[in-house]
């Protein structure tokens, strides 16, 4: 504008806006993913692996960043896509190159000899890397270094030779977050609108629907929306409950994670009062209020102890206590027989979690889960993805609260125990007497019969020894008594169950020995100590 001569002046205010909204979206070029993915393709980084399972939703993103860049420059940046079953297309869906089916030799060789500025995404390239492609790729990104083009490869698995890993830059898309499901959401009303389906949603309501949503993928989410409305009869608010049991049903058929609607409290665990206090003390920390008095976000908490002592319970109870969902880890499943899958399974556990956050993250026998680590074979992809896992735990600015559980100490790696990657380590032991009739007075009433009439101290005399799992056994072994002789629930009938059970404490006392001998210097005891 302050040029002294006039022709290299802005000519027109539309020029003026339209550079001031290139300089403010430049500035904000580092809030999410399709920003981070813009910065790389405008610093012509010449080959880019995305990873996602939603192809739609990241074709889509290129195209507007494409469409950017035409604006910006003054000349029109196009976009090519590659798949074996479609061959290289260009914007208007043509086919550019006959004899790119299947094998992308072809489209590599359009990417070297095109003279055009262009975008070129390459759907599930990994299933084709040969020693002609590879080279190939090596060739197209010396060619694309300087032109104003892009090799993108898009896929959930990152599998490429090692002769690429130096050329590829990577860039990762999370699940869509609220940002990207309101304006999902919004155009389907609208289109069921235009259908005659009643629709009753207010922005707040709109609200509601995308953090039931979160852990979808757009086109899932949709999908669950459009059942919504044919099921109700139209969209409402009670479409929360389809999003929760679709997202229910896709999570667990990663065969990765397991969603839990979990309906425990603190009030069903028997003792644990330390461990008890310490997650209530924690409980306001996905609010507002928490974060603005500056409190740091939990990572979590790791429970080592004795089996049937109320470890698993308790990551159950805690997610019932804070209302927040309770998603469970099965880190044996993460192992895929594909190269690259492992991790990408992982990556995929992560962002689940992630985008269904807050929530409770249950990891449950996590030495057995981690127990390749370190080992031989495998090609290391075992090391890879515990140490993705332990990246992962330490730096997470989401809140997934982290409870990994424990029972051989000696099989958890030294890496996993060190500062910064839990916030506390508890050790959950026998039960004491007190507790333990705390637990026969719950397991009573679950079962209907009213505690008081039993006498609980001469049951929590009798288990001395017994977990917390035994006592319940013990509980519902005296209930088998009783209906089988036709009468209600005497004290005998568990008392005898007690003398009849041989405990783990018993059976394996030297493990339980060992167990309370590395507790006692490395981890906080979640039972207050009283006596036994």
């Amino acid at each position: 504008m302050l040029l002294k001569d006039p022709d290299a002046r802005y000519q027109t205010a539309e020029k003026v806006a339209r550079d001031l909204e290139t300089a403010a979206r430049r500035a904000r070029l580092v809030d999410d993913d399709e920003s981070r993915l813009e910065i790389l393709i405008r610093a012509s980084y010449p080959l880019i692996w995305v990873f996602s399972f939603e192809e739609d939703r990241v074709v889509a993103v290129v195209r507007a960043i494409a469409a950017r860049l035409s604006e910006d420059r003054g000349k029109r940046r196009a976009v090519y896509l590659w798949s074996a079953s479609q061959g290289l297309r260009d914007d208007a869906g043509k086919v550019v190159a006959q004899e790119s089916f299947e094998d992308p030799t072809a489209a590599l060789v359009h990417v070297i000899e095109s003279p055009e500025d262009a975008i070129y995404i390459f759907l599930d390239m990994h299933h084709h890397f040969t020693p002609v492609t590879t080279r190939l790729v090596r060739d197209a990104a010396r060619a694309v270094r300087t032109t104003r083009k892009s090799v993108l490869f898009l896929s959930p698995f990152f599998q490429a030779p090692e002769e690429l890993h130096k050329e590829v830059s990577l860039a990762v898309f999370q699940l869509p977050d609220r940002g990207q499901l309101e304006p999902m959401i919004e155009r389907v009303a609208d289109e069921l609108k235009t259908e005659g389906v009643s629709v009753d949603l207010s922005q707040e309501k709109i609200t509601l629907l995308a953090r039931a949503a979160a852990g979808l993928t757009l086109n899932e989410a949709e999908r669950a929306l459009q059942r919504a409305a044919v099921v109700a009869s139209g969209l409402t608010p009670a479409a929360a409950r389809i999003l929760v049991e679709e997202k229910t049903q896709i999570i667990r058929k990663t065969g990765i994670l397991e969603y839990y609607h979990s309906s425990e409290s603190f009030r069903d665990v028997g003792g644990l009062e330390n461990l008890l206090e310490w997650f209530q003390a924690r409980a306001a920390v996905f609010s507002g209020v928490a974060r603005y008095a500056g409190l740091p976000q939990p990572k979590g908490v790791l429970l080592v102890g004795v089996p049937g002592c109320g470890k698993s319970l308790s990551a159950r109870a805690l997610a019932g206590a804070w209302g927040v969902p309770l998603i469970r880890l099965d880190v044996g499943r993460i192992f895929g027989s594909l190269v690259g899958s492992s991790e990408a399974n992982l990556r995929r556990a992560v962002q689940t979690a992630e985008a269904v956050s807050p929530c409770v993250l249950w990891i449950d026998e996590v030495e057995k889960g981690f127990a390749g680590v370190g080992g031989q074979g495998g090609g290391g992809v075992a090391d890879r993805v515990f140490g993705y896992f332990l990246s992962w735990l330490q730096d997470k600015k989401s809140p997934v609260f982290v409870v990994a559980t424990a029972n051989d100490p000696s099989g958890i790696r030294p890496e996993f125990l060190r500062q910064g990657r839990f916030d506390d380590i508890f050790f959950v032991g026998l039960p004491g007497k007190a507790e333990r009739e705390a637990i026969l007075k719950i397991h009573l009433s679950k079962r209907k019969r009213d505690p008081m009439r039993y006498d609980l101290g001469r049951l929590a005399e009798a288990g001395a020894t017994f977990s917390g799992a035994e006592l319940e056994q013990a509980v519902v072994s005296g209930l088998f008594r009783a209906f089988e002789a036709g009468r209600e629930l005497e004290t005998a009938d568990v008392h005898a169950a007690i003398r009849e059970t041989f405990p783990l404490a018993k059976s394996r006392a030297k493990e339980i020995a060992a167990l309370n001998q590395w507790a006692a210097t490395r981890a906080k005891s979640a039972n207050r100590p009283v006596e036994a």
